[in-house]
C-alpha cells in the first residue's frame, strides 16, 4: 500500500539498518525497504551507486603508508554499499512496483575520499583511501592549486577537518566525458528515472570562501588568452578567474544535459548543493553556478542543503536546520528558479558513526517537522531528507509520514 501524500518527499541514502542488503537475500531486504518507503509516502529514493556499482567505472582501494604523496599500491574494492553484484536493478523494479522513482546520485568531480582514523586526533588519516580507478590511472587530471599541487601532494594539515576529498578537474574534456559516460551507463544499465549530481567543493576553500583549486592547464591557457596574463600572477579571487573556472563545472552540466536530451530525453537531471553554496549571488565562487543551470534549463530539481549539526566547509558556515534559515534560503532559491526548476530543500540529519543517542529521536523529529514546514511555507516544491540509515536508526518513519501528509 502506498500512502496518499500531499507533499513530494524524497529520501536519500542506502538500503539501511534492518533492511541492509545481504548477499543471501537481497531481493527480500530491498522489497521490504521499498514497501516501508512507499507506505511512508516517499515518492523518490535517491541512493548512491557509483562506488563499485559498475565494473566499467570501478573504484579502488588506494594504499599509501607514508601518508600522502605518490599512491604506492591499489586493489579492487572488496566491499561497498551495494557490492560488486549491484542489486540496483532489483531496487528499481521494487520501487516502480510501488509507484516510486529511483534517481541515484553521484559525486562530481570527486576523485576519491581519504577518511580520518576513528578516535585519533583531527587531521590524522587512514593510509587507505577510496578512489575512482579513472582518477588513480590519470593523476594528470587531478585539479591543482596555484602552487601546482594536487590533493596527494598536500600535507595532512592542509586538508579539511573530517573526510578529505580529492578532485578531478572538469577543465579537461576527458574528465567531463568520464562523468557523462558514468551517468549514461547508470541510466542504461539499471533503467533509473533520473540521475542526481552531488558537488562537494569543500577541501579547497580560502578564508573568503572562494575555491582555491582549478589551476589546471586548460584553464590557465584559456585565462592567458582572454586576459593576457597568467592567473597565478593575479589574486585567486579575481572575478574573471573565478568565473572562468566555474564555467567548466557549468560546461559539464550543459554537456550532460545535451547527452541526455539526445539519448535519454525522459530522464531527469537533479543537483545537490552541499558545502555552503546556497547563496545565488556567490555560489559560483564555490564553482556551483546553479542560477545559470536553472536559467538554461539544465536541471529539473535543485536541492539546497541544511544540516542538523553545526558544520563548516572551509571558512564558510553551511546553513543549519533552523526554520528561519531554511525559510530565507528556500525563498531566495525559489526566486531564482521560478518555474524553470523545482526546489526541494534537503534536510540533512546524518550524525555520522553511531547514528545517534537516546533522546535524539524527539529532537530530530522536531527539527524535521519545523524545517519542512518552513520550507513549504517559503514556496518549496517538495522536501528531501538525508539519510535513510538515520531514519532507520532513530525510527523516524512516522515523522516522514507526517511530512508527506503535510502534518506539521
Amino acid at each position: 500500500m502506498t500512502l496518499e501524500s500531499n507533499i513530494h518527499l524524497d529520501l536519500c541514502g542506502g538500503v539501511a539498518g534492518e533492511y541492509y542488503v545481504s548477499f543471501k537475500d537481497q531481493d527480500s531486504h530491498i522489497a521490504r525497504f521499498m514497501e516501508q518507503c512507499a507506505k511512508t509516502g516517499v515518492k523518490r529514493f535517491i541512493p548512491i551507486v557509483q562506488i563499485g556499482g559498475l565494473e566499467s567505472h570501478q573504484w579502488v582501494i588506494c594504499h599509501n603508508p607514508c601518508g600522502y604523496g605518490e599512491i604506492e599500491a591499489r586493489g579492487p574494492m572488496q566491499y561497498n554499499e551495494y557490492g560488486t553484484k549491484s542489486p540496483v536493478r532489483t531496487l528499481v523494479k521494487r520501487a516502480h512496483e510501488r509507484g516510486m522513482e529511483v534517481h541515484p546520485y553521484v559525486h562530481v568531480p570527486t576523485a576519491g575520499v581519504w577518511s580520518p582514523s576513528p578516535g585519533s586526533p583531527v587531521g590524522e588519516f587512514y593510509p587507505l583511501g577510496f578512489m575512482a580507478e579513472f582518477a588513480s590511472d590519470h593523476p594528470e587530471y587531478w585539479t591543482k592549486t596555484r602552487e601546482g599541487l594536487g590533493f596527494a601532494d598536500l600535507p595532512v594539515f592542509e586538508h579539511r577537518k573530517g573526510n578529505g576529498y580529492s578532485y578531478l578537474s572538469l577543465a579537461y574534456p576527458e574528465v567531463r566525458e568520464y562523468y557523462i559516460s558514468l551517468c549514461a551507463e547508470i541510466v542504461e544499465t539499471w533503467g533509473v528515472d533520473g540521475v542526481t549530481l552531488e558537488f562537494v567543493p569543500t577541501t579547497y576553500v580560502d578564508e573568503k570562501g572562494d575555491w582555491t583549486a582549478g589551476y589546471d592547464r586548460p584553464a590557465i591557457q584559456a585565462y592567458r588568452e582572454k586576459c593576457g596574463v597568467d592567473p597565478r600572477e593575479v589574486d585567486n579571487s579575481d572575478e574573471a578567474w573565478i568565473r572562468l573556472r566555474a564555467g567548466y563545472w557549468t560546461q559539464f552540466v550543459r554537456e550532460l544535459w545535451l547527452e541526455f536530451t539526445k539519448k535519454h530525453p525522459d530522464v531527469a537531471i537533479r543537483a545537490f548543493e552541499t558545502g555552503g553554496a546556497s547563496n545565488p549571488d556567490t555560489s559560483y565562487r564555490r564553482m556551483l553556478d546553479w542560477p545559470t543551470w536553472m536559467e538554461e534549463g539544465l536541471i529539473d530539481v535543485f536541492y539546497p542543503s541544511f544540516y542538523l549539526r553545526d558544520v563548516k566547509a572551509g571558512s564558510m558556515r553551511v546553513p543549519s536546520l533552523d526554520p528561519i534559515t531554511i525559510g530565507d534560503v528556500t525563498s531566495r532559491v525559489k526566486g531564482v528558479a521560478k518555474d524553470r526548476c523545482e526546489v526541494y530543500p534537503l534536510l540533512n540529519i546524518y550524525r555520522g558513526r553511531g547514528l545517534g543517542q537516546p533522546g535524539d529521536r524527539e529532537k530530530t523529529t522536531e527539527q524535521l517537522l519545523h524545517g519542512a514546514k518552513a520550507a513549504m511555507g517559503a514556496g518549496a516544491d517538495g522536501i528531501g531528507v538525508y539519510r535513510a540509515d538515520q531514519i532507520v536508526a532513530l525510527d523516524l518513519w512516522d515523522t516522514l509520514g507526517d511530512i508527506a501528509a503535510g502534518n506539521f
